[in-house]
Order: structure tokens, then sequence, then C-alpha cells
């Protein structure tokens, strides 16, 4: 369909340039208007404005008369834009049985008929050039001659137009003897003809066009007069002056604008009924009468319906309709009543619809209105930029009870899904769902769009969207967070009360390294997008007793952005929850309280997820890769104990966060009130305030500013390995410091946040060490308790070995552990080490002397007897590590050089050293003891246990 589509578009564009020059593209839908020249833009270019702009689904009009030089290419064309007329338009509608819907093939044919016929009529007076058109609901002729001045060819296209309607239209299709105007629209072929529900009887179609005329010739006017001049007289005269006279939809406008506009001259008068005003024109606009010109009046009602008068007899039956087929109501003249504040008691009127307390109700052809459903109308409608979903906000009232409101997606303006609105008790009329339709989607041109946004933080180095969008310049769309959205972005108080209790109570004390990290996912995401960092977010811990004010101090960051009560969360949740509170965030931070709310005892997957800035990889039901959530946000958590308990591992998320242990945060309890009150009175505001004089000093002074601390890190923060991850870390912070100093004016002590920021680096330091000291610990703990898994080299053969995990051997002083790559890989490391990079824990294997490879490789290979009868023998790869010969280990490997033939039997199992073994490991093996039989038997008391059991025989 669509490769369809651009071809009838194509085919149009191309052959009308042979006629029209500049032409105005309208979309009543989109409500966008644009000139286009034909001589410079190809159809391409034509071709993808509609595609960029949405306009491919939608219907679309264009004019075909000569424009005058110099319009502004955005604005509507009207009347007198038009320098010539070029193009007679013969619009031949159907008569369709249901209003509102498209035609059936059956109504189509009849208006094919009408036009048939017309079109020989005129090719045989001579007018043979004529453009034939299918429209999607009727057919269009378009005749073209050479250009005319307006005056002399819009009466003789006006007389032409009744004088085929007479000769033509019947109770099936009918000539429109309306579209005479000069700047009159016509349906673009190729765009859609959409009306009501596509059903198979009567379906959505693209227009077409059938016909151009060969080597694109134009007839010439003068035949086309001789043609209006020959039939007029044939002509029944009253049909002449009220041909096709449809009745008068109620129209509704600001009578003083629209006479304004094309500069009518008249006077005001006051009616008989309070608030009717009677707008008395110098001279009638419609023609010009031999006798007075005086008599015309438009008349406005107080509920804004206009009405034309006319005294001269000739113009006894003209109303408001004529008055308008020569001066098209202007959009500043349109009544626009407001329905964002609409009150029911009061009838509102707009085009052919009624809306009040009884209901919704729709004129028809009689002039009678008629019942569609319960009142209900539009008064918001959002498009979210960051989903591209349109939502409509809807008010209706259900009897004489309250307005009631509902937002419900934009897709349900179809009749097939308007329907839907019954279930809250709305009321559709089955048979006029469609009439619904068409009024809330005639009502959705009244009611100004609003941008809204789901995601926060960064959408540019130059913009970012909180509760509104904030940036360097003018936005190109200023959008508001979605209410929807699962943060409610509510500000309270000023800026200048928070700065006041700042200087205070925090100035001066280790609180001061929170203000420097309020500001830290800004700082963060800016420098991720600016491509100055690699890391995507971040986590910071503030780790201390109940007394030090660490909860106090995460809702004081928290109130900075918002209400810290509908800020700050907890962990007591799934991870899939917490993850949907992320998505999307690009600068924007979350808060959890106390770790140890949570049920789940090991945070290292959340913790790893949230420090990462993405959500691990899953698979849905199909077994297809899930799209992954991803961030870039800063957590804070607050804590009584380190983070390390939480976690299985550290490994990498050591340089992915912050943890500040220890600080007394605040002066004292006092001082802790002072600043939750205050800060619960006045939140939002600094948040605000700080990103207006951030896009006021251009963001780039992020960049600016963190240069500026890592230089002054850098002669600070001693050497180690991790040194240069932390100091980006570090840096950014000290950069929150030198921001809110510049932005907010206050007076941090940065030398005092330097100092807390080289001991947090230095604690993470000596974690790392004491990590690399307990990698060969864990490895020696893991060979220990899977001991009973290992199996004695010397007669072993293929199967006896891969059904085990390896096999150990003492050889001087010390003793050899060869296993298999598998089990070393896929057990050993993954499960001990789940969140530390395989190379890592092997190098520190290395560095202890612990594995021995050969050659160029880390692994060995061990030679096996195939089976046990067998002299083959086969290569397995093994990882061989080496463990020190002390009592300990031999208490559970034994003396296996010990050859004195005697029998291996378990003794007590041995508690290992380490008190708290891994959750993947199996509980220690017994000891193994070598005995001979009769030492065995000997050791038995024979006596007692016969003894035993006669007396539980007894």
């Amino acid at each position: 369909m669509i490769k369809q589509q651009k071809e009838y578009l194509k085919q149009y564009y191309e052959g009308i340039s042979h006629y029209v020059k500049e032409f105005e593209l309208r979309s009543l839908e989109k409500r966008t208007s644009r000139i286009f020249n034909t001589a410079e833009v190809s159809f391409e270019g034509f071709y993808t404005y509609l595609r960029v702009n949405g306009l491919l689904e939608s219907s679309f009009f264009s004019t075909v008369n000569v424009l005058k030089e110099g319009l502004d290419p955005k604005k509507p064309v009207k009347d007198s834009d038009i320098f010539k007329i070029q193009i007679l338009i013969i619009d031949i509608d159907v008569v369709k049985a249901l209003k509102g819907q498209s035609a059936s093939e059956e109504e189509l044919k009849e208006g094919e008929k009408v036009a048939e016929a017309i079109k020989n009529e005129l090719n045989a007076s001579g007018i043979s050039s004529i453009i034939r058109s299918f429209s999607g609901n009727g057919f269009h002729l378009l005749v073209p001659f050479e250009p005319i001045d307006v005056d002399k060819a819009k009466p003789i296209v006006q007389k032409c137009l009744k004088i085929l309607s007479s000769r033509f239209s019947n109770d099936k299709a009918e000539v429109d003897t309306s579209v005479f105007n000069p700047s009159r629209l016509v349906k673009f072929p190729g765009s859609w003809a959409r009306k009501g529900e596509n059903t198979n009887d009567r379906p959505h179609r693209l227009s077409q066009n059938i016909e151009f005329p060969n080597n694109y010739s134009r007839n010439d006017f003068r035949v086309i007069e001789e043609f209006v001049k020959k039939n007029l007289s044939a002509v029944n005269p009253e049909v002449m002056a009220k041909s096709k006279k449809k009745h008068s939809v109620p129209v509704y406008g600001n009578a003083k604008k629209l006479l304004d506009y094309y500069g009518l001259n008249y006077q005001i008068k006051d009616g008989d009924i309070p608030g009717l005003k009677i707008f008395i024109l110098k001279e009638c606009p419609l023609a010009r009468h031999s006798n007075n010109q005086n008599g015309a009046s438009i008349i406005q009602k107080t509920s804004g319906l206009l009405e034309f008068k006319c005294l001269h007899e000739s113009h006894s039956d003209c109303n408001i309709k004529d008055f308008l087929e020569k001066y098209p109501l202007p959009e500043e003249a349109k009544f626009k009543p407001d329905f964002t504040a609409l009150n029911l008691a009061t009838p509102v009127i707009l085009d052919g619809w009624k809306l009040m307390e009884e209901g919704l109700f729709a004129l028809n052809k009689e002039g009678e209105y008629y019942r569609v459903s319960s009142p209900v109308w539009i008064v918001e409608i959002s498009i979210n930029r960051d989903t591209q979903l349109v939502s409509l906000k809807l008010k209706y009232s259900l009897g004489k009870r309250s307005v009631h409101t509902l937002v419900v997606p934009g897709d349900i303006l179809a009749a097939g899904k308007i329907r839907e609105l019954t279930k809250y008790g709305i009321e559709v009329d089955p048979y006029y769902e469609s009439k619904l339709v068409q009024f809330l989607q005639r009502q959705k041109q009244e009611i100004e769009i609003q941008d809204v946004h789901s995601y926060l933080g960064w959408r540019s180095e130059e913009e970012y969207t909180a509760a509104k969008t904030y940036a360097v310049n003018e936005p190109a769309i200023d959008s508001v967070l979605e209410e929807k959205s699962v943060y409610r972005l509510d500000s309270k108080g000023n800026t200048v009360t928070w700065k006041e209790m700042v200087e205070q109570e925090i100035v001066g004390t280790d609180g001061e390294i929170a203000l420097a990290l309020i500001p830290l996912a800004v700082i963060l995401a800016w420098l991720q997008m600016a491509n100055r960092i690699s890391i995507n977010s971040l986590s910071v811990i503030f780790k201390g007793l109940s007394s030090t004010g660490k909860t106090t101090l995460l809702n004081f960051i928290a109130c900075f952005y918002g209400d810290s009560a509908k800020l700050v969360g907890s962990l007591n949740a799934t991870q899939n929850a917490i993850l949907r509170k992320v998505d999307g965030l690009n600068g924007w931070p979350v808060f959890f309280d106390e770790m140890k709310s949570t049920i789940n005892k090991d945070l290292t997957s959340i913790f790893y997820q949230l420090s990462t800035g993405r959500q691990k990889d899953r698979l849905d039901k199909n077994s297809k890769l899930m799209e992954a959530v991803e961030f870039s946000t800063v957590s804070f958590f607050t804590s009584e104990v380190s983070v390390d308990n939480y976690l299985q591992e550290l490994g990498g998320l050591l340089v992915r966060h912050l943890q500040f242990s220890d600080l007394q945060f605040t002066k004292s309890a006092a001082s802790s009130k002072i600043i939750q009150k205050v800060a619960k009175e006045n939140y939002g505001s600094p948040f605000k305030t700080f990103m207006e004089s951030l896009m006021k000093a251009q963001p780039q002074i992020i960049g600016e500013r963190y240069l500026e601390s890592l230089i002054e890190l850098n002669a600070t923060i001693e050497e180690h390995p991790l040194r240069d991850r932390l100091l980006d870390n570090c840096a950014m912070v000290l950069t929150g410091a030198k921001l809110m100093n510049e932005l907010l004016g206050l007076s941090i002590s940065e030398d005092r946040v330097k100092k807390i920021l080289v001991d947090v680096a230095e604690s993470a330091f000596d974690k790392k060490t004491e990590q690399a000291e307990s990698i060969p610990e864990k490895i020696t703990e893991w060979i220990v308790m899977n001991s009973h898994r290992l199996v004695l080299e010397g007669g072993l053969t293929k199967s006896s070995y891969t059904s085990k995990f390896g096999s150990v051997k003492v050889v001087g002083n010390e003793i050899k552990v060869s296993i298999l790559k598998s089990t070393f890989e896929n057990q050993l490391l993954k499960q001990e080490f789940p969140l530390q990079d395989k190379k890592t824990v092997i190098d520190e294997l290395v560095k202890a002397n612990m594995l021995v490879g050969e050659k160029d490789r880390l692994s060995k290979r061990k030679k096996i007897k195939e089976s046990e009868n067998s002299k083959n023998r086969v290569s397995l790869t093994v990882y061989e590590i080496r463990l020190p010969k002390t009592a300990d280990l031999l208490r559970y490997f034994g003396d296996y050089n010990n050859s004195d033939g005697g029998v291996k039997l378990f003794e007590k199992e041995v508690t290992p050293r380490k008190s708290e073994p891994s959750i993947y490991s199996p509980l220690p093996p017994p000891q193994i003891v070598e005995k001979t039989i009769e030492e065995v038997f000997a050791e038995i008391d024979f006596d007692n246990l016969l003894k035993e059991g006669a007396e539980d025989h007894d």
C-alpha cells in the first residue's frame, strides 16, 4: 500500500506541475500548512516532507489557482492571496445512506455516472482538457484554462457550477456549488479519505488521479464563457438563484474580527436582547445593488451565533452561508469555546454540535438536534516525546452527578474503539459511535497540544528535562513531565530559605560532603554524554549508626529535587520493580533508605545493575533476548554496616561506589530537626534554581570544573592500581562542591570535601588489597571443601577421573591439585568469584605461585589411561594448583605416599578453618585414616554390643 500510495502521489505531483507552479498543501488533521514551488521542489523532496511530518496516513488538500508573490510559505492561503484563477473545480459528492461514513461501492458508481455525464457534456461543448480524479468518496473534474483575473473568472466559474448542478445533480450524487472561491482546496490524489469506521462495506480509501489531458493542454476560457452563456437561459432562474442550497449549519464566531479581517466598513448597534450585537454594513458585501447599497448586516448573538441579512429582494434568501462562501471565516474569528473550564449549565455550540447537561447533540439536515451520547469532551491533549504516543484527558458527566476525569490513549477516536468508554458509564448510542468520534476529532482542533516526557535527565549537552524543560536556548520542544510518571516532582517554598539553613546548619560540618554529592547525577550523565568518562552510573552509601544523621542527610539530598516522601524508597521490592523506576534516567538520582530493610540479604545482583547502569540480559518466554533497561544515575543508600556485608563479592563494584563511613553528618539532634523541617518546607525549588543557573552559565562549565578537580585530586590521592578510576569518581564529587558554590552562592569548604574524598579512596584501596589477599585463601578453601571429589593419582582411568573434580598428589613439600579445566572455570571461578574477571583471579594465583602451567599456557595436559586394562592413554586439560604441605591440609588429604596397604576409613568430620564457608561449597569431607582390618576389629567391644542388643530386644 505504501508503494502504491507513493505512485499515486508522484503521478499527480508531476502532472499538476504542468499547470500549477505554486500551491499550498494543507492538512486539517495535523493543522499544518506549507507552500510548495513545483519548479524548485522535486517529488522526492515533497514526499520526504509528507513522511517526516506524518501526513501519509492523513487527508491533505491543495490549492490550484495562481498565488500572489511573496506569501508566507507557512500561513494558510485565503482568497485575497489568489492572483488569478486558472482551474474550474467540479466536485461531485455522492449521497450516502450513512452520514459521516465512507461511501459504498454502489454509491460510488452513481457518482461516477454523474462525473462521466458531465465530462461528456463538456467535451461536446468544446471543453476537452479535463483532469479527472477519484477523491475517495467522490470525483473531481478539474478544468484548466489560461490564468484569468479573479474578478472576471469567479462569476463565470460560479455560474458554471450552478448550471452543472441544476442539470446533473440527483438524489444519488450532486455537484457542490460552493467550490467557486479562488482559494478553494481540493483533495490531493494519493492522500487518504477516512470517514467514520473502516468497514468492508465502507472502507477507507486512497484518493488517486485518473487522467491528465494529452500534452497537458488547457482550454480556451472563452469556450467556457460560451458554455455558460448558452446554458444560462435554459436553466430556471429560481433554480439558479437557489441552486442546491444546503441547510445552513449554525456558524459561531467573532463578527468584529471577521469584518476587520476583510476590511469591511460597519457600525455597531446594540440589539434589543442584552449581549446581542448588530454590525450594520456600509454596503452589501455580496453584490452591488442598483437602487441602494444599504440594508446588509451581520448579527452576533450572545452564544456567538452569526447571522447575515440583506433587505434587498434579490438577497431575501441569502444567509450566513452565502456570506461565508465569499468571505470564509478566518482562524482568528472562529468561535473557540474554552473546553478546559466548561460549565454544562450553559450549552456550548461548536459547528453542528451542542454540548449540554443532557448530553452531546448533533444537528441533522433538517436543522434539528439529536442525542449522540452522554456529555463527554476533551480538556487536554498530550504527545509524549519519548514514546510518540498521544493521550487524551476527557471529562464526562453521568446525569446530574459531578464531572469525572479520564485519561485515554489517542487511538480511542475510532468508531470501533470509542465504545470502550461505556465501561466508565458513558452512554454511546451504537448507531452514532462515528458521530461521537467526529465531534471529538473536531473538538481536538480547539485544544492546544501539550508536549510531555517520560524520562528525566539530559537529552543533549544543552537540554535537560525534569518537571519541565531546561535548556541553554529556547528548547525545540518545551515539554513537562507526564502525569502518570512514577516520579512526582512537586516543589514548595523557596531557595533563599533553603540556602540560609544550609549556611547555618550544614556548612562547616562533614555534611558538606552531602552538598557536594547533590548534583552528582547531573554531573555524571553530562560527562558521560560528552565522552569525558566511561562510567554510566554510580552508587553512594552513607554508613553510620542511627545517631549520625545519615537518614537526615539522605532526605536532605532528596528534598533538593522534590518531596523526599515521594522520592526516597527502599530495597524491599523486586529487582524488576526497582529497575523500572530507573529506566530511562539520564542524570536523575534515586534514593534508598536502610539497606537492612530488604528481605534479600544478598544484594549483589541489584547493586551491580544499579552501579553499572544496565539491567542484566534476560530471555522472554520464547527464549528471545528481552530489551534491557539502561540508565545513567546515582543511587544513594544508607546503611548501619558496610555495603560489603550485603554483597557476595565486591569485584568491579569497588570503583562503582563511594562509601562514606562513620562521619558525623549533623551538628546535633536539634540541628538535624532544623534541617528536616526546612528541607520539607522548601523542596524542589533549589533544584530549579540550580538548573536555571547552570543553563545560564552554559553546561560546559561542568567539564571545566571537572578538569580542575582532576588536577587538584591528582596531587592528593596516592598511587594505586585503582587510583585512576576512583580519581574520576572523586573528581565528580569535588565538581559538585564547586558548582554548588558557584551557581547557588554557597560557601562549601572544598578542602574539607577533598579530605573526605581522600579517606574514601584510601579505604577502597585497603579493600582491594584485602580482596587480592583473599583469592588464594578462597581457592584453598574450595579445594579443601571438595577434597572428597579429588581422587588419588596412580592407577587412574579416564572414567574415574572425569566423574570427579580432579586429582591430588603429595610431592615433597607440596600438595599438587589438578582440577579439570571445565570444573575450574565453570564451577570454581563462576561460583566463588561471580563478579570478578576470570583473568584477575588467575593473575592473583600466579602472583602467589599457586598456579603453574606449562610453556606459554596457564593450564597443563595430563595423560590418563583410557581404561583399567588398556595401554592407551588420553590427555585431559587441567589447572594445577600447588598448596603447601602443612599438617592442617594433610588432615584433609591424608598421606598419599603411604603404601602399607592399609584400608582408608572415615574419621569424624573436621571443621574447616574458615567459620563461614561459601554458600556454593559443600560440607567438608570426613577425614580418612589408614588402618588394617585387624586394628579395626580390635577396637570393637563385641560383648557390650551383644548386651545392648539384648536389652533392646526385651
